[in-house]
């Protein structure tokens, strides 16, 4: 079975069913709808029992990270997705930046992510900015983005952070560790628990 998650790749799941293979299609947009995906491909591959229990491990490990943030205050958070040009992330990452304790107003959770001016990014003063270009993994030099000519608090303050684009960009667990991470830089001297595993 191939396993396809997202709507840009219509194309090659139409050609890939052609040509005989199994597909199974999904599109999250949502952090709900990604933990609903991973159980509609537990069942699809007859893995519903592990695949409920990943979710239910998943739910407690992003409630935990929740917990722990509640009393702090909900700095504004700027998630880019890529840098040439410039675009926030959208899909789940405004999910994640909330349940990390943050405010994300570049967004909603479920729209794609797209392009982003600098006057709308000073506008918003995020406090933390959080790279996690596609496709980059964690090999991007924060220098860039804060050599911008853009004011912002987070260039101010150093508060560039890279993250690892699997951690944010894919809908899979390990987004459970992305939004420990986000929790982690924005609230620093906290204790963010280790995600469930």
């Amino acid at each position: 079975m191939v396993i396809t998650v997202d709507a840009l790749q219509t194309e090659i799941v139409a050609s890939l069913r052609e040509r005989g293979l199994d597909v199974f299609h999904t599109t999250p947009n949502t952090l709900e709808q990604v933990l609903e995906s991973i159980l509609d491909i537990g069942s699809a591959i007859g893995a519903d029992r592990p695949a409920c229990r990943l979710v239910s491990n998943m739910r407690q490990a992003f409630a935990t990270i929740e917990d722990a943030t509640q009393d702090e205050r909900t700095p504004v958070v700027y998630c880019e997705e890529w840098s040439t040009p410039p675009m926030v992330a959208g899909n789940w990452v405004p999910d994640l930046v909330g349940i990390a304790g943050g405010t994300y107003p570049f967004c909603d959770a479920g729209e794609r992510s797209r392009r982003v001016s600098e006057a709308a990014v000073e506008e918003a003063a995020p406090e933390h900015v959080f790279l996690h270009v596609c496709g980059a993994g964690d090999a991007v030099d924060s220098s860039g983005f804060s050599d911008r000519s853009w004011a912002l608090p987070a260039i101010e303050k150093g508060h560039i952070w890279v993250v690892d684009d699997s951690l944010l960009n894919q809908p899979a667990p390990s987004l459970v560790e992305g939004a420990r991470i986000l929790a982690s830089r924005m609230h620093e001297g906290i204790e963010i628990p280790l995600p469930v595993n």
